[in-house]
Parts: C-alpha cells; sequence; structure tokens
C-alpha cells in the first residue's frame, strides 16, 4: 500500500523561504506538482515546463512586473518578446566576446586585491569578506564607479534586494527607497557624464549603443544598469 504526501504550504514569496532549506519543497514539487501554484506565483520545477513556458509569452507574460506585488519596470525583465530581445540587442552591446574574454585580467587583479585584503588575518567570512566583493569589483569597474564608492554600491545593491523581499517590513521599504535614490543620482549623473565623454566602460556601452536606429533613453539606462547590478551581485554572491 502506498501513501500520498500532504501538499505542502509553500509561500514563494517568502524570504523566510528562500533563506531557508527549500530543497524539501522542490523535491516534493517535482515529484508532484512540476507547475505548482501557491495562490500568487507559478514555480516551474523541471527543465522541460521552463523551457515550455519560455516560449509561451501570449499564456505567461513577464510585462506586467516580476511579482504579482510590484509594478513593470522599464528593464528587460519585465518585458516579453519582440520587445524584450530588441532591448535585449542593445544591452548586449555591453558584453560581446571580445568584452567579456578581455575582461579576464581585471577579475584576476580583483581576486588577488580581495584575497591579499582578509589572508593576513588568518580568518574571514567567505560570502561577506569574498563572494561579495568580486561581483561588486566587476560590476563597480563596469558601470565606472570609482573603487572608493564600492561600499555605497553594495549597500544598494542590499538595500534593494532586503526591500524585495522585505514584503510589508516598514524599515525594508524605507533602506530600498534610500538605496533606490541614492543608485539613481549616481546612475545620472555617470550617464550625463558618459554622453559627454565616453570612456571604456559598459555604462558608456549602454549610453551610446545602437541597433536599427534604435536607442536606450536614460531611464532605460538607469533600469537596465540597475538589472544588472542587482541581478549580477545577489545572484553571484549567493551561489
Amino acid at each position: 500500500m502506498t501513501t500520498v504526501e500532504s501538499r505542502p504550504e509553500i509561500d514563494l514569496m517568502s524570504g523566510a523561504f528562500w533563506g531557508g532549506d527549500f530543497h524539501p519543497s522542490f523535491t516534493w514539487m517535482r515529484a508532484n506538482e512540476p507547475l505548482y501554484h501557491d495562490g500568487r506565483i507559478w514555480a516551474a520545477t523541471t527543465h522541460e515546463l521552463v523551457r515550455e513556458i519560455s516560449k509561451r509569452a501570449d499564456v505567461f507574460s513577464s510585462a506586467q512586473g516580476i511579482r504579482p506585488d510590484a509594478f513593470p519596470l522599464p528593464m528587460m525583465i519585465d518585458f516579453d518578446d519582440p520587445e524584450h530581445m530588441r532591448r535585449r540587442k542593445l544591452v548586449n552591446r555591453g558584453f560581446t566576446p571580445r568584452r567579456v574574454r578581455e575582461s579576464e585580467g581585471a577579475i584576476r587583479r580583483a581576486c588577488n586585491e580581495i584575497i591579499d585584503s582578509v589572508c593576513e588575518r588568518g580568518e574571514c567570512d567567505f560570502v561577506r569578506d569574498i563572494a561579495a566583493w568580486l561581483p561588486m569589483i566587476m560590476i563597480g569597474d563596469a558601470l565606472g564607479v570609482p573603487p572608493e564608492r564600492r561600499g555605497e554600491l553594495l549597500e544598494w545593491s542590499d538595500g534593494m534586494v532586503k526591500g524585495l523581499v522585505g514584503g510589508t517590513d516598514p524599515s525594508a521599504l524605507e533602506a530600498a527607497t534610500a538605496a533606490y535614490t541614492g543608485y539613481r543620482s549616481f546612475a545620472e549623473a555617470a550617464i550625463a557624464e558618459r554622453r559627454d565623454t565616453p570612456r571604456d566602460d559598459l555604462m558608456s556601452v549602454l549610453v551610446h549603443a545602437e541597433v536599427d536606429g534604435d536607442r536606450l533613453d536614460d531611464e532605460s539606462i538607469i533600469h537596465e544598469s540597475l538589472l544588472i547590478l542587482i541581478g549580477g551581485d545577489e545572484t553571484t554572491r549567493h551561489v
């Protein structure tokens, strides 16, 4: 006689869920409900489903915002094709094979810099002291952030991510607002400077990128660079 395991209560918008051991929940979903709905969000838990859904923007749309409690922003993650592909082509100007290949030396220098800063201590918190800084240095350099402001960039990234998972916590929302305001002020100044005096960095590429006559306006540059910051920093760090 076989028994069917009861359906667990899974809140896919909960920071506590993602901060805990979520693997058993995904194991259950893959075995019992590969396309799981928690009342607000669908979880596609198999490779086949993710592939199928990614081709069906008419049914599974990203254009209404990536979370049910957030409105869409002018960044590619909140677009469906063909607008998504148009935007992606423009942003990809900053990630050509040549540019990626030429970043190897800078990555090695950043790794040496980070390790040198902690090796004499004899111990460190790996995530905070090493993992957090590698993507932040690389993203910061790409966006034209001077080394002395990297700490601010890390604070902005953390503040905005915590605002996403903080629900209605007033302190998290206040910190997220302050972080967004700080980053926006930096980005507006950087965009204006790169328009007049381009550099060999990602922000300059975004400002001057053109595909089939299309270019990014300032608002789009702010949000696409913000997506690169949050998406590249937080995900890389925690992996």
